[in-house]
């Protein structure tokens, strides 16, 4: 007869399962040892791993902004992988009531985030120069990946039902993020001091409307040159973190607060002037009297659109602003009613990117959200604009035949 293989790995023999097989099972004191052995072992991991991203987002590492820009454009894909293993590992530790090993964590995690905001943000304070076209496309590629780590910043930092969403909705919800190995505040557990559903949800929702922003204006906003000067002066990032006794959270919001709002005034005043001309839903946005931080190229414009898109689907609580967005966007389409070339964008590249703003609502409208949300209006009137009418009928009619479906199941 031979014996059944004593499986031994880096922790010694398996637990208690183990036994049937000849090896004899693991005391709970033991086992409770080893389990906590490797819970320190993986905080230390995703600690390192996230103060190794932090110098390279510090400004001036190199003194050429091309590499510069590469060195941050590094820093920002770890801190983009980084996030939500950081998240998840919090959230188990307030779950076991370790609230001072879910703030160690939580500290450079938070610096990680201030790191990639300035980059995106505070470029244009810390270099106090002018900037041009050929500067503007180097640092595209730093861009870029700001702008998909604010959507994952949105994603995790948001709620994957709507509020007072029915349980079979919710379920289901639920049940799909977690099949893409999503993070969001339901998962988060209540009870810590400092890290709080309330105060993360504050960050994703500047972070949702300065993505908008990108999206309707082709850029961010022009910010006050007070503000982004105060936020670089007290920015942590390569100095001892939390400087002159201010919160994690509001180093971060006086980075992405100002972006916000810079743009939700532009957005009311526009609806204000809509509202004046006698249609309530009208929207006049008059760009020529809007000044831009910096401008999208289309690789960056393809991002946004593409985050916009996404947080519609996976988070309901944003489909109705998102559709309304890129529909209002599809109608005032960059290039104008020539279609010429616009800022960073090439003719080219306003072609791709007026292609993607049709393709992105006829998507949402094929989504039964636009009906129950009440947007689908908004997105058909934009697809009409755009001569896809039939394709926009048949998008309304699957749309409603997968509520009526939804409904008849219940």
């Amino acid at each position: 007869t031979t014996n059944a293989p004593a499986w031994s790995g880096p922790y010694g023999p398996g637990g208690a399962g183990s036994a049937a097989g000849g090896v004899p099972a693991i005391a709970p004191q033991e086992s409770g040892r080893r389990t906590n052995l490797r819970s320190m072992r993986k905080a230390e991991l995703l600690r390192r791993w996230v103060q190794g991203a932090i110098p390279n987002l510090a400004p001036g590492t190199f003194t050429s902004s091309s590499l510069d820009a590469s060195a941050a454009s590094r820093g920002v894909l770890s801190a983009s992988a980084a996030l939500k293993p950081c998240l998840k590992y919090m959230a188990e530790r307030i779950g076991s009531a370790d609230d001072a090993g879910a703030l160690r964590l939580f500290l450079p995690v938070m610096r990680l985030i201030e790191g990639v905001l300035g980059r995106l943000f505070l470029e244009g304070a810390r270099k106090n120069d002018g900037r041009d076209i050929n500067n503007e496309k180097e640092g595209d590629a730093l861009r870029s990946s700001c702008i998909k780590f604010l959507e994952i910043v949105v994603l995790c930092f948001s709620n994957k039902a709507l509020p007072g969403a029915a349980g079979s909705q919710a379920a289901r919800m639920k049940k799909d993020a977690s099949q893409a190995n999503d993070f969001s505040l339901e998962d988060l557990p209540p009870g810590h001091p400092i890290i709080t559903r309330e105060n993360l949800e504050e960050i994703g929702e500047y972070a949702f409307s300065t993505l908008r922003g990108l999206v309707l204006l082709g850029g961010q906003a022009e910010i006050d040159p007070n503000l982004l000067l105060a936020a670089a002066a007290s920015s942590s990032v390569g100095n001892e973190f939390m400087g002159g006794g201010s919160s994690p959270f509001q180093q971060i919001l006086s980075i992405i607060k100002p972006a916000a709002l810079a743009f939700l005034k532009v957005e009311s005043n526009a609806e204000k002037a809509g509202a004046e001309s006698g249609d309530k839903d009208s929207f006049i946005l008059n760009r020529s009297n809007i000044e831009l931080g910096f401008g999208l190229s289309q690789k960056s414009y393809s991002l946004s659109i593409n985050a916009v898109q996404m947080l519609a689907t996976k988070r309901p609580v944003f489909f109705k602003e998102s559709s309304i967005c890129l529909a209002r966007r599809t109608m005032d389409p960059p290039g104008g009613l020539s279609g010429d070339a616009e800022g960073l964008l090439t003719k080219a590249a306003v072609t791709g990117i007026r292609t993607h703003l049709r393709s992105s609502c006829l998507t949402l409208l094929r989504n039964f959200l636009s009906v129950t949300s009440g947007c689908w209006e908004a997105l058909a009137d934009a697809l009409n604009a755009s001569g896809m009418k039939a394709q926009a009928d048949r998008a309304l009619q699957a749309s409603r035949q997968q509520l009526n479906l939804m409904k008849g199941g219940r």
